[in-house]
């Protein structure tokens, strides 16, 4: 009988491990989620945005087309489209403010870019989403137009919510007697992603100089147009951050290189946008040093195509995607085998959290424990 009861006791201790292991071993992993990236174009607002030195009747908020062309109503998110506030310097005084009603979908912390104008008669702002900083003074004074603005990371909350412009003042250098704000773009992205054609300005080629034009951008979705500017990017276009590379430079093994930041250390799933086409090359990407593929032969058909580069370990900061020129595919006629690249996703792959390591530990040790109390009592009962 007392033999039935410790074989009872260790059978309990068992299950309890096995419990253990099934229940909490699960909740040691945190669950990954592939970066998100949402753009908001913000002409279509014109109709919902609201600005307090404005009356709903008069003319101080106006979509601007390219040909400098007052629009109303019924923007159509062209290129060069701005969602355009009129503050005069007068205006300014009164700190007035332009707000603009938005949702986000899901909660979480966004690195926030914005395009938005740098003229000669554009003034200083403060800028706010859902009640959070974004940043206390941006200076919209220069030359430059439409220009992307990285202003960081914000942490915010999903749902309903206003990006909300402060007008603080303008730069001394603004002879004009306005101080207005031109903006076209918000981009959101959770870290880890990248749209290579923002990179165009940082982007190096080593069988390039800066004014060659053997990198640019090519818009897919405005018939293969070549653009040389940020100011002439859209963040949801179609487009890819080309490489031109000849057969005959391709013997050098050139190299394109583009400066990123990784968000944290640790493992990552590393997946690409690229072209592939007839007068594509062969090449390696490296990441901070790590290589992500030896060998990517771009040449074929599919157009932009999503390659999975595998899981890498990272180091966190400041680092460089280089991509090499390592040669042809043997059916390649064309005069080049170029390279295109139209995003960059980082997927933190889960990590163990060390909240629930105990608790799986104890349930290993409890059952190695429960194992050896069966055998002893085993042991005894036959002999």
């Amino acid at each position: 009988r007392r033999n039935g009861m410790i074989f009872r006791k260790a059978l309990a201790l068992t299950v309890s491990a096995l419990v253990c292991l099934t229940v909490f071993a699960p909740l040691g992993i945190a669950a990954a989620s592939e970066p998100v990236h949402t753009v908001y174009k913000l002409p279509e607002y014109a109709e919902k945005a609201t600005a307090s030195n404005a009356t709903a009747e008069d003319a101080k908020k106006f979509v601007q087309g390219v040909d400098w062309s007052h629009i109303f109503s019924d923007s159509d998110g062209g290129v060069n489209e701005q969602l355009f506030w009129v503050v005069s310097k007068e205006d300014a005084e009164k700190k007035p403010t332009f707000t603009i009603p938005l949702k986000i979908e899901k909660a979480g912390t966004y690195n926030v870019k914005l395009k938005m104008f740098v003229g000669g008669d554009f003034g200083k702002f403060s800028i706010t989403l859902g009640g959070k900083t974004v940043t206390d003074s941006v200076d919209c004074f220069g030359e430059g137009g439409l220009t992307f603005f990285d202003f960081g990371s914000v942490k915010l909350p999903a749902g309903d919510t206003e990006l909300v412009f402060t007008c603080i003042g303008y730069n001394p250098g603004n002879t004009a007697t306005g101080c207005n704000l031109g903006i076209s773009r918000l981009i959101l992205s959770t870290p880890g992603y990248y749209y290579i054609p923002e990179y165009i300005g940082t982007a190096k080629a080593s069988n390039a100089s800066d004014n060659d034009a053997r990198r640019f951008v090519q818009d897919m979705d405005r018939e293969w147009k070549a653009l040389f500017g940020a100011h002439d990017i859209l963040p949801e276009d179609n487009g890819q951050l080309f490489w031109s590379v000849s057969v005959a430079e391709s013997a050098s093994s050139p190299t394109f290189t583009i400066p990123l930041d990784v968000p944290s250390a640790g493992k990552y799933s590393v997946k690409i946008k690229a072209f592939i086409g007839g007068d594509f090359g062969i090449f390696s990407l490296t990441l901070g040093g790590v290589t992500l593929k030896d060998s990517l032969d771009c040449f074929g058909e599919g157009g932009v195509t999503e390659i999975d580069l595998g899981e890498h370990e990272l180091k966190a900061g400041k680092q460089e995607l280089v991509v090499k020129c390592v040669g042809k595919n043997s059916a390649l006629t064309a005069d080049y085998c170029n390279f295109g690249i139209t995003s960059l996703t980082l997927t933190a792959k889960p990590a163990p959290n060390p909240g629930t390591s105990d608790a799986v530990t104890a349930a290993v040790i409890l059952g190695i424990a429960a194992a050896a109390g069966i055998a002893l009592i085993s042991e005894k009962h036959r002999s």
